[in-house]
């Protein structure tokens, strides 16, 4: 089992490796569970570490350039949410109407969309399914400000338009996705991620992953002297211990902007 894995290691990337290794610790899992075998020779194997992808989080300048060149797509406000919340992309993609509650100001995050097998069978299509999030701590509601709501009120009513015009074509299987591509459907991560390439490049920003919006999210609460804890609550992080370790760079700045402000309130007359 260990060749097998240093064999497949020189052909296919780290995170592919581990991928297989746990379909076929699974499977043995069972079989030892049903007497066909004594032990499970997938265990305590030595895997290929995975090397954690760089940080690159925008500043607020090039936020700002980003949202002014989404400002008229019918998208802007899943990319307001993503720098403004931090949600990850099938937390955007599974939000509903019946998640956000105007009146009291408030956004609840509790499932995602995701791609499935059918039935769970390996030779089934994908589809798409809701899911509940990962963990319980993804689970949370967050309030919203005035401008955040506003920006999903004119949403609301764009796709409200929208919808009239296909009327019976509308696509959403569910009825009450606050995010679809132009002909209605579920979003697929590669048309969110095309279309974000582009704007990258015509906006001259960095070629980011959507992913670092997220980090964006984080970074710049961070860097504004939100507490650790409200960012990591914000974010769905188990706890705060894991935001420290994935941010530590943001802390280590706002660290240095804490010692200089005291010090430059507590600096001798000269």
């Amino acid at each position: 089992m260990q060749a097998w894995v240093n064999d497949l290691t020189t052909r296919v990337e780290p995170k592919t490796v581990r991928n297989a290794h746990a379909r076929l610790h699974k499977a043995y899992e069972v079989a030892v569970r049903n007497g066909y075998v004594a032990r499970n020779p997938a265990a305590a194997i030595e895997l290929p570490p995975v090397p954690k992808p760089d940080i690159q989080p925008l500043t607020v300048e090039q936020v700002q350039i980003l949202l002014k060149a989404v400002e008229d797509h019918r998208w802007y406000a899943l990319y307001r949410l993503a720098v403004n919340l931090g949600m990850r992309e099938g937390e955007l993609f599974g939000l509903t109407w019946r998640a956000i509650d105007f009146e009291r100001g408030t956004l609840r995050i509790h499932q995602q969309l995701q791609r499935a097998r059918k039935g769970g069978k390996q030779d089934a299509p994908r589809e798409f399914v809701l899911q509940s999030t990962k963990t319980k701590a993804g689970e949370r509601t967050l309030r919203l400000d005035e401008d955040l709501l506003e920006v999903l009120r004119e949403h609301q009513e764009n796709q409200a338009e929208e919808r009239a015009l296909l009327g019976e074509k509308w696509r959403d299987p569910w009825g009450t996705l606050v995010f679809t591509t132009e002909t209605s459907g579920p979003i697929h991560i590669s048309c969110l991620l095309d279309h974000f390439r582009q704007v990258l490049e015509k906006a001259g920003l960095p070629d980011i992953r959507f992913h670092d919006l997220r980090h964006t999210a984080a970074t710049l609460m961070l860097a504004d002297g939100v507490p650790l804890v409200t960012v990591s609550k914000i974010l769905g992080h188990a706890s705060p211990a894991i935001t420290a370790a994935i941010y530590a760079h943001a802390l280590d700045e706002s660290k240095s902007i804490a010692i200089a402000g005291l010090s430059e309130q507590l600096r001798r007359e000269r």
